[in-house]
């Protein structure tokens, strides 16, 4: 008789032995395998615990399976590891290159300067320079131009003349000892009233810094001052002017704002010693004395004190201190008997003048940079230096 009890207690039995072989085979695979399975080298370990370390945790073991499958590592994504801080440190990054400004236009003529190239009709020989034909050029390319009083002349070369001029070209006053002109045709203008020549040297040479330029205004005031001085008072009576400039033995010295200043045409501040003997003071700055503000239309008579002229027991005395002599005195009173009161009178006299700055270049040439810059820099500062020297009572291009 089949006995089923019996058979199944054998079935179970059976069963049991090949689990407990199945257990056995598994603890001996196990043990055979490393603690800390080394990832090859395309893998890295990754960091799976809250405190950062870097040792990797151990994979963990599969339940047991009806197949027992040889273990492996278990992959992760990829981690690059931050280097540690070493003591020297990692250089800086390159800076980013910042891109340039925008190149800013050069500085370029201002509305009174005018850049005029020769046409072979200018400059002669020997660099010699027909003022008047420069004259008649600039107006016939800029007829519009005909409000200007004074023309400066510039030029980019150094020409036949060494020295700044003046040349009259009209003149309307009286009491200042100069012919009344009237006629502008060889000029090109009927306004124009006379023509300053400034040249290479004091102004557009290399090598000049705006400082130099500025020292060397007084060229132009100098120069501009002829329009007007000094004329009268070359009379032996008087002994006040060479012919254009003030004598030697004129005291043009004057104070202003605590300072010895100086006539800038000429003369110098003579002081008495007290013991026969005069000598020239120490001069600060040069500007227009008031005999020279009231030729110039700029005060009136009533405002201009008794000039000092100087005697010497020697005429032909060169020397400017501890000079034997005396001092006399020329009151305006005795200069406008002799030449007569000025006309336009202060009142009524011209303050405020145009003036044209001209850079005269060779044919074929142009203007160095530099060149251009200083005549800018002379258009735009000049005319407050006219305006300090006549203390505020004239203007330029204002």
């Amino acid at each position: 008789m089949y006995n089923r009890d019996g058979f199944s207690n054998i079935l179970i039995g059976i069963l049991m032995a090949v689990l407990f072989v199945g257990v056995v085979g598994t603890t001996l695979l196990v043990t055979k395998r490393p603690n800390n399975p080394v990832p090859s080298p395309t893998e890295q370990p990754t960091n799976l615990s809250s405190e950062n370390r870097t040792t990797p945790t151990p994979t963990p073991i599969p339940a047991p399976a009806s197949k027992t499958l040889p273990s492996v590592p278990i992959a992760t994504p990829l981690v690059v590891p931050t280097p540690a801080p070493t003591s020297k440190s990692a250089p800086a990054p390159a800076p980013v290159p910042t891109p340039p400004p925008p190149q800013s236009q050069k500085p370029q003529p201002g509305p009174d300067i005018f850049v005029i190239e020769d046409d072979g009709s200018i400059i002669q020989p020997d660099n010699y320079i027909n003022i008047f034909q420069l004259s008649r050029k600039f107006y016939s390319l800029h007829p519009d131009k005909n409000d200007y009083d004074f023309l400066n002349v510039f030029t980019t070369f150094d020409g036949s003349y060494k020295v700044a001029f003046h040349l009259p070209v009209k003149n309307e006053i009286k009491g200042i000892d100069i012919p009344i002109t009237t006629s502008t045709g060889n000029v090109g203008s009927s306004r124009l009233l006379a023509i300053n020549y400034l040249g290479y040297s004091y102004f557009l040479r290399p090598g000049l810094s705006q400082n130099d330029i500025k020292t060397n205004f007084w060229v132009i005031s100098h120069e501009l001052a002829h329009y007007w001085l000094m004329y009268v008072g070359i009379d032996p009576e008087f002994g006040l002017s060479d012919g254009s400039h003030y004598a030697k033995w004129a005291d043009t010295g004057f104070i202003r704002n605590g300072e010895q200043w100086n006539d800038l045409t000429g003369g110098w501040p003579w002081k008495d010693n007290g013991d026969g003997t005069v000598s020239v003071n120490n001069i600060k700055k040069p500007g227009f004395s008031s005999l020279s503000l009231y030729l110039m239309g700029l005060i009136p008579a009533s405002e201009v004190p008794g000039i000092r002229v100087v005697v010497p027991n020697d005429p032909a005395d060169a020397g400017f201190t501890n000079v034997k002599g005396k001092f006399k005195i020329i009151s305006i009173n005795d200069i406008i008997a002799k030449y007569g009161a000025r006309n336009p009178s202060y009142q009524n006299a011209q303050k405020n003048f145009k003036m044209a700055y001209i850079l005269l270049a060779k044919k074929g040439e142009t203007p160095a940079q530099y060149q251009l810059d200083a005549i800018n820099y002379i258009a735009q500062n000049y005319p407050s230096e006219w305006n300090f020297l006549t203390d505020s009572k004239s203007t330029i291009n204002q």
